[in-house]
């Protein structure tokens, strides 16, 4: 049988991911084991279905993953001391610095237990910090944290893919510092190599070199990330294969020019290889490449064919058996992808072109890779890089250069600074022409295209479809004869049930997100019209640049595909009503900004909405009681402030807009902040006022939602919008009203953002 290896990783693939999705991992399964027994001995399936098996208890193993004694930790609040060794020294946040951490003993309640858990760890500490340390710290334990909204990053999902499970938030109790070990050299190693980079260049460019040739982020300027992000071109400051090829090419046309024995050199050269993935972190790109180029020069030694199939299958399957979940690390997916499109598809397009060859290269290894990957950036991104192939274009041919005279320049530079500040003006020039060519097309606009998270059936589908094109143009022309009715039925079923997935029709619906202590609701109607109440206030994550407007509020727009906003209302000038509102108007085009009447438009976070409103041309409009607007089926009325606010607010809360959404038959209430009184003027208003679902007043506060209310408004459900507080929120009095009248209640901080869909005629809540 040709190529077992690659059965053998889609397999433990398609075990792996048994676990996420039965049907389509059983039903792959099922074709692919009736293909294979018809055309192999019974013994080859059975030994691919072992593999199917193992993949499925590796990934259970991974997400069930739990030590009992550090659980408890967590649910009783237990203060816990551990002797851990620091295998990782990150950023510092305030008082608090980030490491990662190796558990060698824990101690609690008395008792002492054994554990080599690795722990994300945020510690206390003056002095100084080095890896291969040991440190003894106490403190409290937390879990990772699942994403509690769409699109928003998941915490938990990231640290599995590093084997991390718990979080840790302490003091050091003693520190120690260790003899020289393997930590130690390469920490050290990197740190000088570092620093001779920091000594030859300026800071900006010192940070890309830094994280192209040893994989820092740390250093990394967040500006110049983002610009190559925008056009497609990040890969080139990721250690990959083109950095291992480079290198190992170095080391081996070095050794034969020293004449040293073949089989030395390719021993030598996959010794460095190894030690320079664990210098640069060990990420999956790199390990990829390393196997890859491990692979290939031991098929060189002993004198076999290299197959780049198989040697891909074989270092997929050597990161995956390793850590199940790193098949959710967007580095791993995205490194496979772009070297399997290279692999199956550049011999296919090099037929296509009639140029020079250094071009047709360039050219069609830039095409393949972006045929392959673009499904995976939507998928993860919610957007794609429009000028990704003109940016790889001009980038990538010098791509080469760059890192062969960076690290030339970098090893002259530990003997000879002002000789390697000379060879690494090549590099600066070659750095500033990649910032100009990015901020160029930057600025033609329309750089990124929203796509919202493709359905994983499309992209399924889409790869499917892909692999039969290349199959197919792959064969001579007896071959093709024969798949050429079968192939084109296929193809033609594939992208007609792609097609019918992406119109299939949308329902109405409603997304209260987890913003925190705040509130922020997306309402989405059948026809892609769109309306933001409110965009909540303060994140409260260490690494967050911005707060709910960007890291929730923009993130859920760009998961649901949301490129315009009809309507933003923003209830009242609260810090955790309006500031995301102030985030969310720089970031996407906004149709209209609603705001309530009287003396709140003179508060300072009104005001700097208001001026950011109408320097982007954004028509505003003040609400008062009466007021309505209708967007498709869907009519939003202002029920509360009146004309007279003014005489009776006693501050921001009581200027809040309470909006009547009316879709179809059913009907919901956004009460803002108000208060008992505030709801005493509805209902002496409001007579009939007879609602499905209401987002309950100020966080659930106890002075709110009283009982002559809910008996005038009778909702079937209730969202309380409430995050970590000290104000009481919900209040017990609150919880208990609700239950008393039957309301069927929902809380984000207990069970993150809540949706609230239109279907058969009712409102489902989940």
């Amino acid at each position: 049988m040709k190529r077992p290896i690659a059965y053998c990783l889609a397999f433990y693939l398609l075990g792996n991911l048994f676990y996420e999705n039965i049907i389509i991992s059983s039903m792959f399964v099922a074709i692919w084991v009736i293909f294979l027994y018809r055309k192999n001995k019974s013994v080859i399936v059975f030994g691919f279905v072992i593999f199917f098996v193992i993949g499925i208890f590796g990934r259970y193993s991974v997400e069930k993953h739990k030590v009992d004694v550090i659980e408890t930790a967590i649910d009783k609040k237990y203060i816990a001391t551990a002797s851990t060794y620091i295998k990782e020294v990150d950023k510092v946040y305030g008082e608090y610095t980030r490491l990662v951490l190796e558990m060698k003993n824990l101690r609690l309640g008395g008792n002492t237990y054994k554990t080599g858990e690795k722990i994300q760890s945020y510690i206390r500490y003056t002095g100084d910090i080095y890896v291969g340390d040991s440190v003894e710290i106490k403190g409290t334990f937390y879990r990772t944290k699942e994403a509690r909204n769409k699109g928003q990053f998941d915490e938990n999902a990231y640290m599995k893919t590093r084997k991390i499970y718990y979080k840790f938030y302490g003091d050091v109790v003693t520190y120690k510092k260790n003899p020289y070990n393997l930590d130690k050299f390469l920490n050290n190693t990197k740190q000088n190599a570092m620093n001779i980079t920091n000594k030859l260049m300026p800071p900006k460019e010192a940070g890309l070199v830094n994280s192209m040739i040893l994989g820092d982020k740390n250093s990394l300027d967040g500006d110049l990330k983002k610009l190559y992000s925008d056009v497609g071109i990040s890969h080139i400051i990721a250690i990959s294969g083109m950095h291992i090829l480079v290198l190992c090419l170095i080391i081996y046309k070095v050794l034969s020019l020293l004449k040293v024995n073949k089989k030395v050199n390719a021993v030598i050269s996959m010794l460095f290889l190894i030690f320079y993935a664990l210098l640069t972190g060990g990420s999956p790109s790199a390990i990829r490449a390393v196997v890859m180029g491990c692979v290939m020069l031991f098929a060189d030694v002993i004198g076999r064919e290299k197959d780049n199939y198989s040697n891909i299958s074989f270092a997929a399957l050597v990161l995956i058996i390793y850590n199940p979940s790193v098949v959710h690390d967007i580095g791993f997916l995205l490194s496979f992808a772009a070297v399997s499109g290279i692999i199956t598809t550049v011999p296919l397009l090099d037929k296509l072109y009639v140029c020079p060859k250094v071009i047709k290269e360039i050219l069609s290894s830039s095409v393949a890779a972006i045929i392959w990957t673009t499904p995976i950036i939507a998928y993860y991104f919610y957007e794609i890089p429009t000028y990704s192939l003109i940016a790889n274009i001009l980038v990538v041919p010098l791509s080469s250069i760059l890192l062969i005279v960076s690290i030339v320049g970098m090893l002259i530079g530990i003997v000879w600074v002002g000789l390697a500040k000379i060879i690494m003006l090549v590099v600066y020039y070659i750095l500033v022409y990649n910032e100009m060519v990015s901020t160029y097309l930057v600025n033609l606009g329309y750089a990124k295209v929203v796509t919202g998270q493709p359905n994983i059936y499309v992209i399924i589908l889409y790869y499917v479809l892909i692999i039969l094109i290349v199959l197919y143009f792959s064969q001579d022309k007896e071959v093709k004869e024969k798949l050429k009715e079968y192939c084109v039925d296929v193809v033609f079923a594939i992208t007609l049930i792609i097609m019918i997935i992406q119109i299939w029709p949308k329902s109405f619906n409603i997304e209260i997100l987890d913003v925190g202590q705040g509130d922020s609701i997306v309402i989405n109607t059948p026809k892609d019209k769109h309306v933001l109440i409110d965009g909540g206030g303060d994140i409260n994550i260490e690494d967050a640049q911005g707060n709910t407007g960007k890291n929730i509020v923009d993130k859920y727009m760009k998961y649901s595909g949301i490129r315009k906003l009809d309507a933003v209302f923003v209830t009242h000038p609260d810090f955790d009503h309006i500031k995301g509102v102030i985030e969310i108007v720089d970031l996407m085009k906004v149709d209209k900004l609603i705001l309530t009447i009287g003396k709140a438009n003179e508060t300072e976070l009104q005001k700097e909405l208001i001026n950011k409103a109408k320097d982007k041309k954004i028509p505003i409009y003040y609400f008062k009681q009466g007021d309505f607007m209708t967007i498709d089926d869907l009519r939003i009325t202002c029920i509360y402030p009146d004309l007279d606010v003014d005489t009776y607010a006693k501050g921001n809360n009581d200027y809040s807009l309470v909006l009547k959404v009316d879709y179809k038959e059913k009907s919901i209430l956004f009460m803002g902040d108000i208060s008992e009184e505030n709801e005493k003027k509805i209902i002496n208003k409001y007579k009939n006022l007879d609602v499905d679902l209401i987002k309950v007043a100020h966080h659930g506060s106890k002075y709110a939602t009283m009982n002559e209310f809910l008996e005038r408004v009778r909702p079937e459900y209730a969202v309380i919008s409430v995050g970590r507080n000290n104000y009481g929120h919900p209040g017990i009095e609150t919880l208990e009203r609700l239950a008393n009248h039957t309301v069927e209640t929902y809380i984000t901080k207990e069970r993150g953002a809540v949706t609230v869909q239109y279907e058969n005629e009712k409102l489902v809540v989940k």
